[in-house]
């Protein structure tokens, strides 16, 4: 995702929120993480009209991110478990004083959690086209101009043209942009869903 087009921008709550909603949409196991697939769908799903090698690139920040945090948060592990050591050494009356914390789980490998994904996603932001070049991108496919595609229209578009999407990604994002079940739809409320993001994010001002 990185280019002379970044823009990293500040995430408000609102925003954050939203976000995490989708997050969790694709964390079917709900351990707080997902994997690449559902990091690629996610994006795109944002706004972010971005290439293969841009994901892969961009991915790869975010499990250098995720180690760094991981490191940070075992290293905080070890300190408090070897201070409820401490505090649990015998007493004067030979009991324990204090029983030692439970380990927490260890975090699954090559997965990312929500505080990674929204810190590399705004500090990898690009401005997303207009809606109404997407709409005229759509609109070539609707020669009679009765504003709505199918769902296998919108499959061949996004799965075989430009950087084309997998199956995986494909459902996950027709899951996100409320099209699941759909047989047609119309592709200028598509085309605002997929633009707009969470609360508007397409249209958050950029800052440092």
């Amino acid at each position: 995702m990185m280019s002379n087009l970044v823009r990293p921008i500040k995430l408000q709550e609102q925003h954050l929120r939203l976000i995490y909603d989708d997050f969790r949409l694709l964390d079917e196991n709900r351990d707080g993480f997902i994997d690449q697939i559902q990091y690629a769908t996610l994006v795109r799903a944002l706004g972010q009209t971005v290439s293969d090698r841009e994901i892969d690139r961009s991915w790869q920040i975010a499990l250098e991110e995720q180690r760094k945090q991981n490191e940070e948060a075992k290293a905080a592990q070890e300190k408090k478990e070897a201070q409820a050591k401490k505090e649990a050494a015998p007493g004067t009356l030979g009991l324990p004083k204090k029983q030692p914390p439970p380990k927490p789980v260890a975090p699954p490998q090559n997965e990312v959690n929500f505080q990674v994904f929204t810190k590399v996603f705004a500090e990898n932001y690009i401005p997303v086209i207009s809606e109404k070049t997407l709409r005229q991108a759509f609109q070539l496919f609707d020669p009679k101009n009765t504003g709505k595609l199918s769902s296998q229209q919108l499959q061949d578009i996004v799965m075989n043209r430009g950087e084309p999407l997998s199956k995986a990604e494909f459902d996950e994002l027709v899951l996100l942009a409320g099209l699941d079940g759909q047989k047609s739809f119309d592709y200028t409320q598509l085309v605002k869903r997929l633009l707009k993001g969470p609360a508007g994010i397409a249209t958050i001002n950029a800052t440092r």
